[in-house]
């Protein structure tokens, strides 16, 4: 008789039966059967590892699979990362380069101290100080109760309520000639340009230098009538010496 296994084949030979069985041939038998059963529980046993391994091998496998897509996935999302890194990097070196040459363009720190020094003097030096309010006064931007430090104050106000009318006339220039009517006069418009020319800033500082000019053509001719005085008394006291 012949069994099969996965591995080997066996075969077992059963003495022919007989009336007559000797007790050797009772113990060859139960002594073969005893082998048997060993053999087929080992090959059983063998048989179910192999099918567990199998089975765990055939796990692995797809737990590699997975594990190579998500790799594959994160190369993936790396390599994009990895641009946008690159383009926001070309960015600001661009960014980096503008500055730069716009800092190189800049006039340098040391520069602009020594200029500030430098109009700091002029200031000095030069401040106007108005100490004379008359010419103030009689152009109206200061009346007789008002101090000469209200000054700055009263033409802010003038130059805003003349930016006022400017504007108001200029509406009103602007819908007066789109209905083709123009109802400015030019006295009108000299009085307000006198007013203008009167309260500006350059105006005030012409009149400062004004003043300053008639101060020392006052002075010259004070010096010049005290030269007249001192030869003419010179004169007298020459004339009636020789008398």
């Amino acid at each position: 008789m012949q069994f099969h296994t996965p591995n080997r084949k066996v075969q077992i030979s059963f003495p022919s039966t007989s009336s007559e069985s000797s007790p050797l041939n009772e113990n060859m038998i139960s002594l073969e059967d005893s082998n048997w059963s060993e053999i087929v529980c080992s090959k059983t046993d063998q048989y179910a590892k192999l099918i567990a391994v199998r089975k765990m091998n055939s796990h692995y496998k797809k737990e590699i699979a997975k594990l190579k897509q998500k790799m594959e996935e994160l190369n993936r999302q790396g390599e994009s990362s990895l641009s946008v890194l690159e383009a926001q990097k070309n960015d600001l070196h661009a960014e980096n380069s503008r500055l730069s040459q716009i800092y190189q363009s800049n006039p340098s720190i040391e520069l602009l101290e020594s200029q500030l020094t430098i109009l700091h003097s002029i200031k000095e030096q030069y401040a106007i100080s108005i100490t004379d309010d008359r010419p103030f006064r009689e152009i109206g931007l200061l009346k007789m109760k008002d101090d000469i430090h209200q000054i700055p104050n009263r033409i802010y106000k003038l130059l805003k309520k003349l930016n006022q009318q400017k504007h108001h006339s200029l509406s009103t220039s602007i819908t007066s000639i789109q209905r083709g009517n123009i109802p400015m006069q030019e006295a009108v418009l000299r009085r307000r340009y006198k007013v203008l020319k009167q309260t500006t800033e350059g105006s005030i500082k012409k009149a400062i230098v004004e003043r300053e000019n008639m101060r020392n053509e006052i002075l010259a001719l004070k010096e010049k009538l005290n030269i007249e005085r001192s030869n003419l008394s010179m004169r007298r006291s020459i004339a009636y010496a020789q008398e």
